[in-house]
């Protein structure tokens, strides 16, 4: 029975990996809508520093309703969307708060909502279009953890367990390849000492959540268990780390 239940674990890992690998190797070309975007950031900027913030934000919502018409507003599916969540927390994210951490702090506080930059630039650069409800399914929040250390938070739509899908005896296709996608991702910066740290948070292979943290080198590191995935339960595991 242990030698079953270690190789179906083994056959797991594997399956994952190749899900995962496949999915970065195979996309299609980045859609316009990663252009665009960048065109709308520098239009917002312009427009903020003609003192013309009401046609700032009239722009903003012209870009969604127009992203919305080209794209049909189909959304992609439950699998894509946890893949490209997995690509934003483990790949996008390290490089932007470790490597460009003055572009991060301007996105995440512009104009343009950071939940809707950060959705429909993953989604374009992974080729696959995103709908509205797809793309407000991403959440921010910002604030305190400690007197020195201050958080910026990320909730990812939540991806659908692939633990509960094979344990129910669904099979795994090579068009439907799994990723164990992110519930949650933290960027923490200590003011004290201007260090920057990521953490996220998602399914484990053997189940439940584990807690994970990608450094400024791009090692991928588990931490252990993590707490359930709730947005209290997941600060509250970073306040008694720290």
């Amino acid at each position: 029975m242990r030698g079953t239940a270690k190789a179906t674990t083994c056959h797991l890992q594997l399956v994952l990996l190749t899900g995962l690998f496949s999915f970065l190797k195979s996309r299609k070309d980045p859609a316009n809508a990663g252009v665009e975007l960048e065109n709308l950031q520098k239009q917002v900027a312009n427009l903020i520093s003609a003192g013309r913030t009401d046609d700032a934000k009239n722009a903003v919502l012209f870009f969604l309703d127009k992203y919305a018409r080209e794209t049909g507003n189909a959304g992609t599916s439950a699998s894509d969307l946890a893949r490209i969540s997995y690509f934003l927390a483990y790949l996008a994210l390290p490089d932007l708060i470790y490597s460009r951490w003055g572009e991060f702090s301007r996105l995440w506080n512009g104009l343009v909502p950071f939940h809707m930059y950060l959705a429909i630039k993953g989604a374009s650069d992974q080729g696959e279009p995103f709908s509205l409800e797809q793309i407000n399914a991403f959440k921010c929040y910002q604030g305190v953890l400690t007197p020195d250390v201050d958080y910026y938070l990320i909730e990812f739509p939540a991806p659908p367990s692939v633990i509960a899908q094979l344990a129910q005896g669904e099979k795994v296709s090579r068009d439907a390849l799994p990723v164990l996608g992110p519930h949650f991702a933290a960027a923490l910066l200590n003011k004290k000492i201007d260090e920057k740290q990521l953490y996220v948070l998602g399914e484990a292979v053997q189940g439940a959540m584990t807690l994970r943290t990608v450094t400024a080198k791009g090692e991928n590191c588990n931490c252990g268990p993590g707490p359930e995935p709730r947005l209290d339960s997941f600060l509250q595991a970073h306040a008694t780390q720290i």
